[in-house]
């Protein structure tokens, strides 16, 4: 079942509750305060992906459109 074709009923059913992230930022709030999914990955690694999208995003904000398309493109 394609739970994008569902209504707020059929999601109920199924027990999909919550959206997924729009964004990176939604994403990256919902990771930093997600305590569960913390534990089941391991703090540490939590810790030290956030530490490293950190340092990337500092960096990507230096960059303008074009080149930062690229660098994205070409890593990921």
């Amino acid at each position: 079942m394609n739970p994008s074709t569902l209504d707020d009923e059929g999601r109920a059913r199924y027990g999909i509750t919550r959206r997924m992230p729009k964004s990176f930022d939604e994403a990256y709030s919902a990771l930093k305060s997600d305590g569960q999914l913390k534990e089941a990955m391991g703090s540490e690694l939590v810790r030290d992906y956030l530490i490293m999208k950190d340092h990337e995003q500092e960096m990507l904000d230096k960059m303008g459109e074009v080149e930062r398309r690229e660098w994205l493109i070409e890593r990921y």
